[in-house]
């Protein structure tokens, strides 16, 4: 039998490794003291990290809290301060509209936004890629 595969937008990844990048993630967040019933936030579309993220929230009993990508940066500040994450995942150019005002206390993960995403949306490159001092999701569970 072969590898299970999923695939976003084409892009092929083992399912074996979105679970094992979400393990390492578990890890990481136990260690930064992300414990059962914290909060753990997502400003992700549909992306191999978002699963990687609820996993790894869910592997050690923590509730993720996906934000609405839609949304406008008050609106979404107002989700951040109620449900007092202690990280957030994000894409890059997601982030950046509300990056200033991302409350205290709430250590920040940095996605690149996918090339066919950009595409699709006709994001500026500046946008879509991580800035100097960026915490990378990718680097971080590796």
């Amino acid at each position: 039998m072969s590898e299970a595969t999923i695939y976003l937008d084409g892009r092929p990844k083992a399912r074996e490794d979105v679970l094992q990048q979400a393990l390492r993630a578990a890890t990481g967040f136990e260690k930064m003291g992300i414990r059962e019933g914290d909060t753990v936030a997502l400003l992700l579309r549909n992306d191999f990290s978002f699963f990687e993220v609820q996993q790894a929230a869910a592997a050690i009993g923590a509730y993720s809290v996906p934000l609405n990508w839609h949304g406008k940066a008050e609106e979404l500040l107002y989700v951040l301060n109620d449900s007092k994450p202690k990280t957030l995942v994000a894409h890059a150019d997601l982030l950046e509209p509300m990056r200033e005002q991302i409350p205290a206390g709430i250590k920040v993960f940095v996605v690149p936004t996918p090339p066919e995403v950009q595409a699709r949306y006709s994001i500026k490159d500046e946008l879509t890629q991580l800035r100097e001092g960026d915490a990378s999701w990718e680097e971080w569970c590796t």
